[in-house]
């Protein structure tokens, strides 16, 4: 029914389909027709050399146009060699790609290799560049809103540890006003870690409210010490001037054993008074002890047998002053006052591997299972102080925790009616050890 079909003359077709555009127009009345055509030669089947003809599907580009429309501001071109044999708009046909482009849009292509066309796609800039924006706006909204929702969900769960970190900042806070009593509350709803760091913290705002309470027991007791010695001063030097003025009449009367007692007196009173608390060597201890058992046997008015056995080699050792005089004067007092027979005292010394084994014993009536039980037990000393019993040993263990903290240690062992020993081991530096250490304590002077 076309008005243009007879017009068409069939080419030349080798092997398979030909695709192409023709070049020129046809004429239907006043108008001009464009086409691109599909031509097939047809052979026979039984003699496949044989042509029985040709099939022209030929094609009005018109009806083209709605399918290269591709929107506003977009169309398609279809192209051969270069040319266009089809588009999106009229006026278009047969002219080079490269003289119908605008500046306004961006060109695509792609080959079809059955049909050797190539398709070419022209989209506006300006609706590219709007779009894109709008892409980038769109990716921009997505990821606002993610960190948004992030945002939320990490406020919803670090709120729990927020709001308790704030419990530890405010006691904390509250134990650096001095409020010593602050607490963390600890649930069983709190994380591992944030219930570990509450308990520390309690147990370290417990420890240190102890320790404060310790010190101001310590400063309490200084003060009471300073207080009971200033109110029990006397002038030491009055004190020897008159011991030296009874002695020189017991000389005078020929009391000679009054003499020596007040000598050893006196003597003990020197070495008290002074320096008291101070580090002294064992010989000088020793000699000290000897004073003390001389007035000791006088009271007991009966032959006491002291047995000391101290190597001279550890004469020059250091210890405390006063320190064994407590065990002397309990074994004397509580062991041997009213024991009947022969009484025994001993004091034994043995130095091994930096710790000095001091062993006062005697052959009294012993101690008592409950008793020594007490004696041995540190933890029993404010029933004791209350009781009013073992007083010096309460305060050789005091001075012993002062003195040498850890490193000492005391215990007793007895046997009822037959002896009492006492164990005490404390730290010891050589002499040699000690004169160095003084030197380079001067050097550094």
């Amino acid at each position: 029914n076309s008005s243009w079909a007879d017009k068409i003359r069939a080419p030349e077709v080798a092997k398979g389909a030909l695709y192409r555009g023709m070049g020129q127009p046809i004429e239907s009345g006043n108008d001009k027709v464009y086409m691109f055509q599909i031509i097939r030669e047809f052979v026979d089947y039984r003699d496949i050399h044989k042509s029985i003809g040709t099939v022209i599907l030929s094609i009005n580009t018109d009806v083209l146009e709605p399918v290269l429309d591709a929107g506003e501001n977009a169309g398609i071109y279809l192209l051969q060699k270069g040319k266009i044999i089809a588009a999106y708009k009229d006026g278009e046909f047969g002219k080079k790609l490269d003289a119908a482009k605008d500046e306004k849009f961006l060109y695509t292509r792609k080959m079809n290799e059955m049909s050797g066309f190539t398709i070419c796609n022209a989209q506006s800039l300006r609706l590219y560049h709007q779009t894109l924006k709008e892409q980038i706006l769109f990716w921009i909204f997505i990821a606002v809103g993610a960190i948004l929702l992030l945002m939320a969900l990490t406020y919803s769960l670090t709120r729990p540890y927020l709001k308790e970190i704030d419990q530890i900042a405010e006691a904390m806070s509250e134990a650096e006003r001095g409020n010593f009593q602050a607490r963390v509350p600890v649930t069983e709803n709190m994380t591992v870690e944030v219930r570990k760091i509450s308990s520390g913290f309690n147990e370290m705002v417990g420890h240190i409210d102890s320790l404060i309470e310790q010190v101001k027991a310590a400063v309490v007791e200084q003060k009471n010490a300073e207080l009971s010695a200033l109110e029990a001063q006397i002038d030491p030097h009055f004190l020897y001037n008159t011991l030296d003025t009874i002695n020189w009449k017991a000389i005078e009367l020929g009391e000679f054993e009054i003499s020596e007692m007040l000598g050893a007196l006196a003597d003990i009173l020197r070495y008290t008074v002074k320096n008291a608390g101070a580090e002294t060597s064992i010989e000088q201890e020793l000699h000290w002890l000897a004073m003390y058992i001389l007035l000791q046997k006088a009271k007991l008015g009966r032959e006491l047998q002291v047995e000391v056995k101290v190597p001279e080699e550890l004469y020059g050792y250091r210890i405390h002053k006063l320190l064994l005089q407590p065990f002397v004067e309990n074994a004397i007092r509580h062991g041997l006052k009213q024991k009947e027979g022969e009484l025994k005292l001993g004091i034994t010394m043995r130095s091994a591997g930096g710790q000095m084994h001091i062993i006062v014993k005697d052959n009294g009536r012993g101690i008592s299972e409950d008793v020594l039980q007490r004696l041995n037990d540190s933890k029993n000393e404010a029933d004791a102080i209350d009781s009013g019993e073992h007083m010096g040993i309460i305060n050789v263990r005091k001075r012993l925790n002062l003195y040498y903290g850890d490193q000492a240690d005391l215990y007793f062992e007895s046997a009822l009616g037959k002896y009492t020993k006492v164990h005490l081991f404390i730290p010891v530096v050589s002499p040699h050890r000690q004169e160095d250490a003084e030197g380079r304590k001067e050097e550094g002077q």
